[in-house]
C-alpha cells in the first residue's frame, strides 16, 4: 500500500479535476476552477487520512469496523444485585496503558508520501496551466511580460 495508494487516489483527483475543466467549458473556467479545488482537496483527504489507533487507511479502518460489527459477541455484561468480593493481589503493580483511549487523525508525514503527494499536484497544476494556455491564457501571459519588461 503505502505510498502507490496516495499517489493513485492523488493521480485519479488530477485526471478528474483535468476532465472537470475540459468539459465545463470556457464560459464556466470559475465553476471548474472550484469543482477542482474541491476534488483536489478531498483526494488529499482521503490519501493521507489515517484513522484508528494503530493509523490505518481509511478503507482498513472501515472493513475492520464492518468486520467487527458482524461478528457476534461472546461476553456480555449484566450487573447483579452484589457484586461477587475480589481479591487484590499486591504483588506486582499493573502499569498503566501509555496509548490514550482517543486519538484524533492524523496525517502521514513520511518523505515518500510527502514526494508522491508534491508530484501529483504538481501534474495537476502543470494541466491546469496547459488547458490555460490554449484557451487564450498565452495571449494574457504575453500582456503581463510586456508589462514587466516595460516595452
Amino acid at each position: 500500500m503505502g505510498l502507490d495508494r496516495e499517489f493513485v487516489i492523488l493521480v485519479a483527483a488530477g485526471i478528474l479535476s483535468l476532465a472537470i475543466v475540459a468539459l465545463t467549458g470556457l464560459e464556466h473556467i470559475v465553476v471548474g476552477a472550484a469543482l477542482v479545488a474541491v476534488v483536489v482537496a478531498l483526494a488529499l483527504v482521503l490519501a493521507l487520512a489515517r484513522f484508528g489507533p494503530d493509523r490505518v487507511p481509511l478503507e482498513v479502518y472501515v472493513r475492520r469496523r464492518i468486520a467487527w460489527s458482524r461478528n457476534a459477541r461472546r461476553y456480555s455484561y449484566v450487573p447483579s444485585t452484589s457484586p461477587p468480593p475480589v481479591e487484590v493481589s499486591r504483588s506486582a503493580p499493573v502499569a498503566p496503558s501509555p496509548r490514550p483511549a482517543f486519538r484524533p487523525i492524523t496525517w502521514t508525514t513520511d518523505a515518500g508520501a510527502a514526494y508522491g503527494a508534491a508530484t501529483a499536484l504538481a501534474l495537476i497544476a502543470s494541466g491546469y496551466f496547459l488547458i490555460w494556455i490554449q484557451a487564450g491564457g498565452a495571449t494574457e501571459l504575453a500582456e503581463v511580460w510586456r508589462m514587466l519588461l516595460g516595452r
